[in-house]
């Protein structure tokens, strides 16, 4: 799968990969991430599954000033569904968040919401999840405090995120409750994290979508 182009990219962005894969009588998993241009190393921060249905993040740095990118998934063998979205985060020294409760992974079997913390107290926090089904389903519930960014979809793949800023709470903690499908999502498998600038743990500058697109 192959994203289309990217917004120009500022050295130390970066760019957030998440595909989605259902597999066709076996789980896919993905091999390598790669940039037609840019010279950035990829990845995997999380991988969550369930039955065949895969969802993971990748991410790299952008070590300079790029346009006209794209973003290419390589399976490790077929698979049935697809989708994929990419974005950026803008900042300084740009890190993932350190608590020892992200990222989270969960799916249909072990529950559709998640509640994790952040160590900083204004993180961009990332919620996202796929699920393989013949038709959509129930639309996705938004989390508190959060707003939907992205729906992809392809044939019987089905991929979403959110995405938001932190909010400040006493004791420098963040609790965050990822909703996933509220009705139909029975094979969903979700991943929440946040980004956070290292110098002070403090918030990026933005969190810009990127781009999306399905393969």
């Amino acid at each position: 799968m192959t994203s289309p182009m990217l917004p120009a990219l500022t050295s130390g962005d970066m760019v957030v990969v998440v595909p989605l894969a259902e597999g066709n009588g076996s789980l896919p998993s993905v091999s390598t991430v790669s940039g037609s241009a840019g010279g950035m190393t990829f990845a995997r921060r999380a991988r969550s599954t369930y039955s065949d249905q895969d969802t993971e993040i990748w991410w790299a740095i952008a070590p300079t000033l790029g346009s006209g990118i794209t973003i290419t998934v390589q399976y490790a063998a077929a698979f049935d569904d697809g989708a994929l979205f990419v974005f950026i985060v803008h900042g300084s020294g740009l890190q993932w968040d350190p608590n020892a409760s992200l990222p989270a992974l969960f799916n249909a079997s072990t529950g559709h919401s998640k509640a994790v913390s952040t160590t900083s107290t204004d993180p961009f926090v990332i919620a996202t999840g796929g699920n393989d089904a013949s038709t959509l389903p129930t639309a996705p519930m938004v989390p508190a405090s959060m707003a939907q960014q992205q729906t992809v979809s392809n044939g019987g793949a089905v991929l979403y995120e959110y995405s938001a800023w932190g909010k400040g709470q006493p004791g420098g903690a963040l609790s965050v409750v990822a909703v996933g499908w509220s009705g139909g999502g029975s094979h969903a498998a979700y991943i929440v994290d946040a980004v956070v600038e290292a110098a002070s743990l403090g918030p990026p500058w933005s969190g810009a979508l990127g781009t999306g697109g399905y393969g």
